[in-house]
């Protein structure tokens, strides 16, 4: 099933929703009939998640700066260090435990997206759906529960003490505003080590405690026929490869052609 978070405003269902990827992963969805959600931990981007941290890090930077006395650092800085060590803690956790999909929202397919998502190949595709349609599809799966948002971009600070899991998920960088995201995600339960008293385990015990278990996917089975309203081809890939593609699908899911 696939649950709004609360809060977090969803698009009408009509909405057009795009999703693009590599040829490889393509092949995979024909093929297997399956959408794969990503382990934030293994992604690229280092901020993911990350927003709350990097802006109280800014935050006590400055005022670490300042510090002209001992006096100063026990009345200003005292404690600082080990807050911000929980909320590292806090964000390398949910990294640990978080996978994603995701979509963009857009009327229509974007250059920009393509070169992004592409990462500088010429062969690729982009699914266009609809917002209704993607969350049916993955409701096909009955074994795991997916929750859905719009993502939040944000400049001003945030205060971490009162957010939940899913705003941490839900929130990025004002820089990232350009991809209009829709976010697919599944959380999975905490590793035993973050119960544990933090003195009585090693980084390394907690380390290896959280790997346990551990993939870099979750795969999700949906019914193509539902999720796919359009299929588009690269701007970069060469002419004679669009028959290509359609021999593909004509093997491996006849149904849409």
């Amino acid at each position: 099933m696939v649950a709004k978070v609360k809060g977090y405003k969803i698009p009408h269902g009509n909405t057009t929703v795009w999703r693009y990827m590599g040829l490889e992963k393509f092949i995979d969805l024909l093929v297997n009939s399956k959408i794969r959600l990503t382990l934030v931990s293994l992604l690229s981007d280092d901020n993911e998640l990350g927003l709350p941290l990097i802006q109280k890090e800014k935050r006590y930077y400055e005022l670490f700066e300042n510090i002209r006395s001992q006096a100063d650092y026990i009345n200003r800085v005292k404690g600082k260090f080990e807050v911000l060590e929980e909320l590292r803690l806090r964000v390398k956790d949910l990294r640990d435990r978080t996978y994603l999909n995701s979509w963009s929202l857009g009327s229509h397919e974007s250059y920009a997206l393509w070169k992004i998502y592409l990462g500088g190949a010429t062969t690729g595709v982009a699914i266009k759906s609809t917002v209704s349609s993607v969350c049916s599809s993955l409701e096909k799966d009955k074994d795991i529960s997916i929750k859905v948002g719009r993502v939040n971009y944000k400049k001003d600070f945030i205060e971490s003490e009162e957010l939940r899991d899913e705003d941490f998920i839900l929130t990025k960088l004002e820089y990232y505003k350009y991809e209009e995201e829709l976010r697919f995600f599944y959380l999975s339960s905490p590793p035993l080590s973050s119960v544990m008293k933090l003195e009585q385990t090693s980084s390394v015990f907690d380390h290896f405690l959280s790997s346990l278990g551990q993939h870099s996917t979750k795969e999700v089975d949906v019914d193509l026929k539902t999720l796919i309203h359009e299929i588009y081809i690269s701007p970069f890939m060469v002419r004679n490869f669009k028959r290509t593609l359609k021999e593909l699908i004509e093997k491996f899911a006849p149904r849409l052609d």
